[in-house]
């Protein structure tokens, strides 16, 4: 009774939740209030909200972190905490870090994360918010997944120019530099779209249209909205980009909120949370929020039936415990590869694509290594690798 009760619960969240390779909070407060200025209704909801991203620590395994502005922008930041165990197996630290966000800050932007790495180093504190210090401290937080290679080539000119990326190096954390191989393998997706994006903030001029330029590039090269559910920040506003439903908001007369997924229970359960469009951006400021629909050329619609870039139908059943069938629709992909990583990056399933089965084609897996030994339970990012482009998803294997 108490696996088909496990299995039951994993199986409403998955429904009912967005699967991410991550879970964002993202938190402004309005009317020129700092966040400690709140009255106590604002911030017990604002509780409820990080006790709703606790509970979705229980599915990222790689830490927590909480971040706090101070009005003044200097840097070490007013506030920020990291750490590498999961949120719910560090209840002590997490609502110290929270009580000190909410009842001392000075400032009005709060960020938070907790992480199940699918891209670079994991076992380390959850790197996430990415910091980008110049005249000001920048942040970002992401769910999603990109091809670090791909966002290599956007930046240095295809490996041309590296002037960027030799001024501002991603971290390898302790691992040899970027340009090793080893190196390499640990740098994060999420920081090198930051670094990306501030190099079009320099060259563009403005955050919103270094933001547009940067979002543009990477839809062209084939990357899904849904992969680039995106917080960022200037320590003054949060802009909030991503896939149609990849992040909600809700509001309130003196805060408002960004979530991954919402807390099905206690007070922010009340709050009249809306989806994020499909591309859509907002910016997220003291006064309320301004929002761009038609951002980086991607309408609000729905995406098409058949996608221009490889694209992932939803797995099912989801969670599994026997075999789980990967749905897909592939028309124009050039080469498809079908992969399935588990979250340390090892391989454990690959194969190609024959022609016949791209339209509408469907793949069973069931979960064993080469000897037929059944594999770990746990989560496994499925991937469409294409020449063209490619997607990934979140599958949740339960023995």
């Amino acid at each position: 009774v108490p696996q088909k009760l496990i299995f039951a619960v994993a199986l409403f969240l998955t429904l009912f939740q967005p699967l991410s390779a991550c879970w964002i909070w993202a938190v402004s407060a309005k009317s020129g209030l700092t966040l400690s200025e709140l009255n106590e209704y604002d911030k017990t909801l604002i509780y409820s909200e990080l006790q709703g991203l606790v509970q979705q620590s229980q599915y990222a395994p790689d830490g927590w972190a909480l971040l706090g502005y101070s009005l003044e922008q200097s840097y070490p930041l007013g506030l920020l905490q990291r750490s590498e165990i999961p949120a719910y197996m560090d209840s002590a630290a997490f609502w110290s870090t929270a009580g000190a966000l909410l009842e001392e800050s000075a400032g009005k932007l709060g960020l938070g994360h907790v992480r199940a790495a699918s891209s670079g180093a994991s076992g380390i504190p959850n790197p996430h918010p990415w910091l980008f210090t110049g005249s000001q401290t920048y942040s970002l937080v992401h769910g999603g997944t990109v091809n670090k290679n791909m966002l290599y080539n956007l930046m240095t000119d295809s490996g041309n120019d590296l002037s960027w990326l030799t001024a501002h190096p991603p971290q390898t954390f302790g691992v040899d530099t970027w340009q090793d191989s080893s190196g390499w393998a640990n740098v994060v997706d999420s920081e090198l779209i930051l670094l990306f994006i501030m190099q079009q903030v320099e060259l563009q001029g403005t955050i919103l249209m270094g933001l547009e330029a940067a979002f543009s590039s990477l839809l062209a090269a084939g990357v899904a909205p849904g992969q680039l559910n995106i917080v960022f920040s200037d320590g003054q506003n949060l802009f909030v980009f991503g896939g149609a439903g990849g992040l909600s908001i809700a509001e309130t007369e003196s805060h408002i909120v960004v979530m991954t997924s919402p807390s099905g229970e206690g007070e922010a359960a009340s709050l009249d949370w809306t989806g994020l469009g499909n591309g859509e951006l907002l910016v997220i400021g003291s006064d309320g929020i301004s929002r761009y629909p038609d951002f980086a050329g991607v309408t609000g619609e729905d995406p098409p039936a058949v996608p221009k870039g490889p694209w992932l139908l939803p797995a099912y059943p989801n969670p599994f415990n026997g075999a789980v069938t990967i749905r897909f629709e592939l028309v124009h992909a050039q080469r498809p590869i079908l992969i399935i990583h588990d979250l340390l990056g090892a391989t454990v399933f690959r194969t190609e694509i024959p022609a016949r089965s791209r339209v509408a084609g469907t793949m069973a897996w069931i979960p064993r290594n080469p000897n037929g030994q059944s594999l770990p339970s746990g989560t496994y990012l499925v991937r469409i690798q294409a020449n063209n482009g490619y997607d990934s998803q979140k599958i949740l294997f339960i023995k």
